[in-house]
């Protein structure tokens, strides 16, 4: 714990990591994937996880090369600055976009589950204004709630998963090894939005206060969340099968419908899962919310940036409201998790890590030089 509100620790960062990751992105990712590739979908799963593992230990080496750096300097560095302020207007952008997806899906299960009666511009105002709050006060806050929000989120979601896992057929895993290594590859990006937000770890690294160990603990944070995720992916596919999971809308939430406790109703385990998840998708809204008032602090080299939480608002408010159903709001992320999502999760760290490498070489050899 730290007395200022600018500074977390490397175990602080690894919480903010997992806890942006597995948002909205979970309820979905059993049937997207089921849908691209039935059974063989888990082959995406793991092949997007290798991925994204790969690149969160490049953005552990990205902070190890840029310690306390923020990320316009770093991008400054490898890019020019000219270069890194449009990457970071477009970053900005899609940070934006990133949380009015996942703010209107958030309000559409609210709805639907636990306040039937409840406009959903109401659903999501509230939220966004309970983000904005703690966006507002820094990373160090951020990074307590982090910690202390991880066990009790993961640790009953994982038993729960468990209980369901009772019901799971072996024969829903057959037949196997249907789907083409090109159909494989062109599946992956559907995995990605799963793990979208991770990339916003390169933002914070100016708050940390060690850098050393940044690639080992990013990696094992990301491993943890492809094991949680495979783990959700193998009991829904086990327990509906193929055909039934294609048609569920939120597979995830489904699952916990069959989960029966002795002396207990139904309706208790659903409310459960759902304060769970409320939780989850608070501290998955909250880090991107953080992150563009950071970014646009930079951009306009203010040293205060806190006021920029609650203006941003009405911003995503709007932009959240402009799918007219769930559905499209669904086309739209996937038209995103396509283009967008691989440029700045997955080429933009490489080509930091591989340009920021090279400059630094050379800033070494010419020093050892003189």
């Amino acid at each position: 714990m730290y007395k200022n509100n600018d500074k977390i620790s490397l175990g602080q960062l690894v919480h903010i990591l997992m806890l942006t990751i597995v948002g909205v992105g979970v309820l979905t990712l059993p049937s997207a994937i089921t849908e691209e590739l039935g059974v063989d979908g888990v082959f995406v799963l793991l092949i997007g996880g290798a991925l994204v593992l790969v690149i969160a230990n490049l953005i552990g080496r990205i902070m190890k090369l840029f310690p306390g750096k923020s990320y316009t300097e770093i991008l400054s560095a490898c890019f020019t600055k000219p270069i890194a302020y449009i990457i970071i207007f477009l970053f900005l952008i899609y940070s934006l976009v990133i949380n009015a997806f996942v703010v209107r899906v958030f309000g559409e299960v609210v709805k639907m589950y636990l306040l039937i009666r409840t406009p959903i511009e109401v659903i999501i105002f509230s939220m966004l204004l309970i983000t904005a709050y703690l966006a507002r006060k820094g990373i160090e806050p951020l990074g307590r709630a982090a910690e202390l929000l991880f066990p009790l989120i993961m640790v009953p979601a994982v038993i729960l998963f468990i209980l369901a896992a009772a019901d799971v057929d072996p024969t829903n895993f057959l037949p196997i090894f249907q789907a083409s290594p090109i159909d494989i590859i062109r599946g992956v990006p559907t995995a990605l939005f799963a793990f979208a937000a991770f990339e916003f770890m390169l933002i914070f690294g100016k708050f940390l206060s060690k850098t050393d160990q940044a690639p080992k603990a990013l990696s094992i944070g990301m491993g943890i969340v492809i094991a949680v995720y495979v783990l959700i992916f193998a009991v829904a596919l086990g327990v509906f099968g193929e055909p039934q999971l294609k048609h569920l809308i939120w597979p995830t939430l489904s699952l916990f419908k069959i989960i029966e406790f002795p002396g207990l109703f139904i309706e208790n385990v659903e409310s459960l899962v759902m304060v769970i998840w409320v939780f989850i998708v608070f501290m998955s809204i909250a880090p991107v919310h953080l992150g563009k008032t950071v970014l646009i602090g930079e951009l306009l080299n203010l040293k205060e940036r806190d006021f920029f939480a609650l203006p941003l608002v009405p911003i995503l408010y709007l932009t959240a409201l402009i799918p007219e159903s769930v559905a499209e709001t669904y086309r739209y992320m996937d038209i995103f998790s396509k283009y967008a999502i691989p440029f700045f999760a997955l080429i933009l760290p490489i080509l930091i890590f591989l340009v920021g490498s090279v400059r630094k070489g050379k800033g070494k050899e010419s020093g050892g030089r003189a």
